[in-house]
């Protein structure tokens, strides 16, 4: 069956899906407990806070313009289908933390044991 004619001539972007999405994204996040008070975790110019970032898929950008007219084509951030939505402000989880002045590691290998402070 072609889905495109539905793929290309519907608004998903109208008040009621924008508020569906976040409703969903709501519920989708997890609340983490602060035990022992570890949060939020200190840095300092003397004990700057290190983290690995493990694995490629934490510096693939997403590409929305090179799957815009392929419905079945996917990527880290989006999977093909009828359901995709593209975004054209995709941010990497690498990206997003070197934005926040994070010193980021990045081990050699996607295996933990690799993964030295």
């Amino acid at each position: 069956s072609n889905c495109e004619e539905l793929l290309y001539t519907k608004n998903a972007t109208s008040d009621a899906h924008r508020a569906l999405a976040r409703k969903l994204a709501a519920e989708g996040t997890v609340l983490l407990k602060n035990e022992g008070g570890l949060l939020p975790l200190a840095s300092s110019e003397e004990a700057p806070l290190r983290v690995a970032v493990v694995g490629k898929a934490c510096g693939e950008k997403g590409d929305p313009w090179s799957m815009n007219r392929v419905w079945t084509r996917s990527d880290y951030y989006s999977v093909g289908g009828s359901g995709r939505v593209l975004s054209p402000f995709v941010v990497s989880v690498q990206q997003g933390l070197t934005d926040s002045g994070l010193h980021l590691i990045f081990p050699k290998s996607e295996e933990m044991k690799d993964v030295r402070s």
